[in-house]
């Protein structure tokens, strides 16, 4: 995408759904790759947030992201 706006979380990535068509994609194969796209970028966004913030700063940061992308994941349900 292009749009500077688009913002991914893992939350995302675990929770896209793919349309299935006939002879469309393995919904197994699917799942299995978000999963790891999912812990990849989780593991990107802590190697970041390590390099970036004080460690007594790290855990708070990562509770707040989580936060809010639950509630935009939680809001985006409706």
């Amino acid at each position: 995408m292009t749009d500077d706006s688009f913002q991914l979380t893992p939350h995302d990535i675990r929770g896209h759904e793919f349309s299935r068509t006939f002879r469309g994609y393995d919904p197994v194969l699917v799942e299995s790759f978000q999963q790891r796209v999912s812990e990849e970028f989780e593991r990107l966004l802590r190697e970041t947030v390590d390099a970036t913030y004080p460690e007594r700063e790290r855990d708070q940061f990562m509770a707040h992201f989580k936060g809010l992308t639950d509630l935009w994941a939680a809001d985006n349900k409706h």
